[in-house]
């Protein structure tokens, strides 16, 4: 039990003197808790602070990781697009053309292996012809529809690929792989003579048709 004090005149001043004591250390403890409870408020918040710093910091390195790996992913695109567009300028130089144009005017026992889409498309005309040389009423309409192309298609195509017209290629594989005669060609191609055909043929590929045969 707690001793009960009895206030009296002798001992008033002692008495309040404890009182007012008592209220300062109370009124001391408060301030205490106060200073404590802003220290936890402060602690939480540096806490915080300091945890999204590490996170917004591992955010940022992150992102500069990923960019310096796309950076690098592009730079070795453009160097392999750069190296297939050399590899493809070389493919079409005229000596690339040549040899695709060879496959018209060689046997085909002796055609190379395909290398390339345009190889590929060469041997298939190659066939596509040899199989209507012998018509005289070819169409480039119909050697188009063979190869699943149009006129327009097909002209570009073979002219790319061998720097003659459709029509052009048509005459000189039947010049060098027949035993025709040079007038039974020109009429089969649609010339009136065989010497305005002989002609034609020089201007366009600088020699007669028999000293293309003889060669």
């Amino acid at each position: 039990m707690n001793a009960k004090i009895v206030v009296t005149p002798d001992n008033v001043d002692l008495v309040m003197t404890e009182a007012s004591e008592l209220m300062k250390q109370n009124d001391d403890l408060v301030t205490i808790h106060d200073k404590l409870e802003n220290s936890m408020v402060l602690y939480n918040t540096q806490h915080k602070v300091l945890v999204g710093s590490f996170v917004t910091i591992a955010v940022l390195l992150l992102a500069i990781i990923m960019i310096l790996f796309a950076l690098w992913l592009t730079k070795k695109n453009i160097r392999k697009r750069q190296s297939m567009n050399v590899e493809q300028t070389l493919f079409y130089t005229d000596a690339s053309n040549r040899r695709l144009h060879e496959i018209f005017v060689t046997s085909t026992e002796e055609m190379p292996v395909p290398k390339s889409q345009d190889m590929l498309f060469a041997e298939q005309l190659n066939e596509a012809i040899r199989k209507n040389m012998s018509n005289p009423n070819l169409k480039m309409d119909n050697l188009g529809e063979e190869m699943g192309l149009s006129r327009v298609q097909l002209y570009r195509k073979v002219k790319a690929i061998t720097g003659q017209t459709p029509v052009e290629l048509l005459r000189q594989m039947r010049l060098t792989s027949t035993t025709k005669t040079v007038g039974e060609i020109a009429y089969e191609v649609g010339f009136g003579t065989p010497g305005y055909f002989s002609t034609c043929f020089k201007k366009q590929f600088g020699k007669y048709p028999t000293e293309l045969r003889a060669e």
